[in-house]
């Protein structure tokens, strides 16, 4: 398992190239405004950071980039963090984006790991809000930082929320159940 150190440690993940549209501006925003300095943030993905992603993460000495990470190398920095974010932004107009499921919030919760998903899209059937993640009521940093603090508050609440995370995640998504499910809705 990862090494992460002593203090609270959240933990994102996605394609690298992807690092606005993912939120991360606005989750080392929500961060500082804890003004805790027990939080360290990681930021893990695939791809080659770019100078302005470099840059970023360099101006608050509470985030590490973890850029090329293995499936392993991921799934033992999911299980070692006390959280998982995922800040997703929405964007309307000629290509609009957004999230979809999250798969990245359901290997988190498989890991024992509650999370803190997109305010809008597609990813509140990827956890059980308030019993195995929640989202924030938008996509602002100040939404975030309160939800952040809220659930950073209340250790146990933060331990038994991973513990149920993972058993949700497995009973739901378990390889039987979820091609029944699948089967399911396609007839």
């Amino acid at each position: 398992s990862s090494d992460l150190g002593q203090g609270i440690h959240l933990v994102s993940a996605f394609r690298l190239a992807d690092w606005q549209g993912k939120g991360l501006p606005e989750l080392l925003d929500a961060v500082a405004a804890l003004g805790r300095a027990d939080v360290r943030v990681t930021v893990c993905g695939t791809g080659k950071p770019s100078p302005e992603l470099q840059r970023l993460v360099s101006e608050h000495h509470y985030c590490a980039l973890w850029p090329g990470v293995t499936d392993s190398e991921l799934a033992g920095l999911l299980a070692a963090a006390d959280l998982f974010v995922l800040a997703t932004r929405t964007r309307s107009g000629q290509s609009p984006s957004g999230e979809g499921f999250g798969l990245v919030l359901l290997e988190a919760q498989v890991a024992g790991t509650p999370v803190v998903a997109p305010a809008y899209g597609g990813s509140h059937d990827a956890f059980v809000d308030q019993i195995t993640g929640a989202a924030p009521t938008d996509e602002t940093a100040g939404a975030l930082a309160v939800l952040l603090d809220e659930l950073l508050k209340d250790p146990l609440r933060l331990a038994l929320m991973g513990k149920r995370a993972a058993e949700w995640a497995r009973e739901c998504f378990s390889p039987e159940r979820y091609a029944a499910r699948a089967v399911a809705r396609l007839l």
